[in-house]
């Protein structure tokens, strides 16, 4: 990662994600490496993912959620869509209608 330090929220929320990786894979029974080979991905990687490893590639989390939950991934991306703060901000920058006034 080129020297690059997340922030404290990104490290806790890998750590985070990470852990509920792990609770749902040995919730469904599963070793290390039957979910990393359902997902596609080392058992390393997955490894890396449930210890909090920041480094580890968007599409081999999203690949590991496939496997343990399948609507997971598009349940986030409906959140992603969503994009509440980004929309309020649009709402506010977009120009006032300035009222009519048909008295002249």
């Amino acid at each position: 990662m080129s020297g690059h330090t997340q922030s404290p929220a990104v490290l806790a929320a890998t750590h985070r994600l990470g852990a509920h990786v792990q609770a749902m894979r040995k919730r469904q029974r599963l070793t290390q490496e039957q979910l990393a080979g359902r997902a596609g991905v080392g058992r390393t990687t997955l490894h890396k993912l449930e210890a909090g490893h920041p480094g580890v590639a968007i599409a081999s989390v999203l690949e590991v959620l496939q496997v343990l939950d399948p609507e997971m991934v598009e349940r986030i991306l409906e959140v992603i869509d969503t994009d509440r703060l980004g929309r309020a901000l649009e709402r506010r920058r977009l120009p006032q209608r300035v009222a009519r006034d048909d008295d002249f």
